[in-house]
C-alpha cells in the first residue's frame, strides 16, 4: 500500500490510501483539513498523523481504516520564540523514535532616534 499524498476536494486536503492495482482506494478519516503524514506503524496499519502548525504538536495514531484514532505523543518545544510549528515529522515504524524540523523566523526591531 502506498499513503497516497493529498487529494484536494473542497478546498481540504485529504489522505488516501493507494492500494495495489485492482483494489479500491479509501481515504484516511481526518480530524481537521490539514493533518500531515508523519509516517506508518510497524504493522502497516497505522498512519502517525498531526498538524504542522499547532504548538505543541499533538501526533495521533490512525487506524488506516478508520476503526480507531489514539493519541500517541505531544510534541513541545522548549523555546518557542519565532517558531511556527513543527514540520517533517518522521515517527520510526514501531515508535519508539521520531525526528522533526522547526522553522523559526527570529528578526530585531531597533529605535533609531534621529539626532542622537
Amino acid at each position: 500500500m502506498v499513503a497516497g499524498g493529498f487529494a484536494q476536494a473542497g478546498g481540504a486536503e485529504e489522505i488516501w490510501i493507494l492500494p495495489v492495482p485492482g483494489e479500491t482506494p479509501w481515504q484516511v478519516p481526518a480530524e481537521s483539513a490539514g493533518e500531515s503524514i508523519g509516517g506508518w506503524s510497524a504493522d502497516s496499519k497505522s498512519l502517525f498523523l498531526y498538524r504542522p502548525d499547532r504548538l505543541p504538536a499533538v501526533v495521533d495514531r490512525v487506524d488506516i481504516r478508520g476503526a480507531r484514532r489514539e493519541h500517541w505523543k505531544e510534541i513541545a518545544i522548549a523555546d518557542t520564540a519565532g517558531v511556527e510549528g513543527i514540520d517533517n515529522l518522521r515517527v520510526a515504524p514501531d515508535g519508539r523514535s521520531y525526528a522533526y524540523q522547526i522553522v523559526r523566523s527570529l528578526s530585531e526591531l531597533d529605535l533609531i532616534e534621529p539626532g542622537k
